[in-house]
């Protein structure tokens, strides 16, 4: 799994904002690779940079499996735990 021209451009730009020790935000429309790119820059951190620990919030249990699968695809040393409530009125069930 590669990324194309555009994300890699764009994931390279995030990593050095960080590593810059700067916040960013990658604001992108719906099929454009948000997900792998995120999943990319992750194992850069895990891998490159040697962090161990991650936490990753998602709202909709479809980005919670998409990003699973991913993250397990690409570091392959991930340990996680999943845990997902259902909100009923707006208050965690």
């Amino acid at each position: 799994m590669l990324l194309n021209k555009i994300q890699k451009q764009l994931t390279d730009k995030i990593i050095k904002v960080f590593d810059n020790q700067q916040t960013t935000l990658l604001v992108a429309p719906t099929g454009s690779g948000k997900t792998i790119m995120f999943s990319f820059i992750l194992k850069h951190f895990f891998q490159i940079k040697s962090i161990e620990k991650a936490c990753v919030l998602v709202h909709r249990d479809e980005l919670m499996q998409q990003n699973k699968k991913l993250l397990k695809l690409l570091i392959q040393i991930l340990q996680h735990v999943i845990l997902m409530q259902k909100l009923k009125n707006g208050i965690l069930k």
